[in-house]
């Protein structure tokens, strides 16, 4: 296999398509905190090329949002290509807008974090996944009272989403 793609900061999710498919490894480091505890700021995440079709509720997939790329759960997508793929962080109130199949960038084969590489398809990264849930309202309140007092320079680039990292 080849090394890891080296990814520069202004990325695009169409030039990660690209190399998805010429069977390019893509990882990507997360800059956000919409998944946590499951997924924390720093960790990388290994994308795969994403069949629309094949989409299930629940997976890890990168999509493009406003130019911006983020890495959320798929909340529902109905495996036509017509339907618009709706994605929401781990702890968010709401979902995400929805974007078309267009913005879908690929979807999230492994996470890394802590030395460890978890593959996200099987039980043990499900599980993962329902303790963040379980952990989700501590979460909410805790971003809730903290929010107000991070600087709006620090905001804007927590809302960037992730952006190719070199790992």
């Amino acid at each position: 296999m080849t090394s890891p793609a080296r990814q520069p900061e202004e990325q695009t999710g169409r030039r990660i398509r690209e190399g998805l498919r010429r069977g390019e490894p893509v990882i990507l480091r997360v800059r956000g905190f919409s998944l946590l505890p499951a997924v924390p700021p720093g960790a990388t995440v290994e994308l795969a090329v994403a069949n629309p079709r094949r989409l299930a509720q629940g997976e890890l997939v990168v999509v493009e949002i406003r130019g911006a790329l983020v890495c959320h759960l798929l909340e529902s997508g109905d495996g036509t290509v017509a339907a618009p793929l709706v994605t929401r962080g781990l702890w968010a109130l709401a979902a995400d807008p929805p974007v078309s199949r267009d913005a879908l960038v690929g979807v999230v084969a492994a996470v890394k974090f802590l030395g460890l590489r978890v593959p996200t398809t099987g039980a043990p990264f499900r599980a993962w996944l329902a303790l963040g849930r379980l952990a989700a309202p501590a979460v909410r309140s805790i971003r809730a009272a903290a929010w107000s007092r991070v600087p709006q320079t620090v905001k804007e680039r927590l809302r960037t989403g992730l952006r190719g990292g070199v790992e």
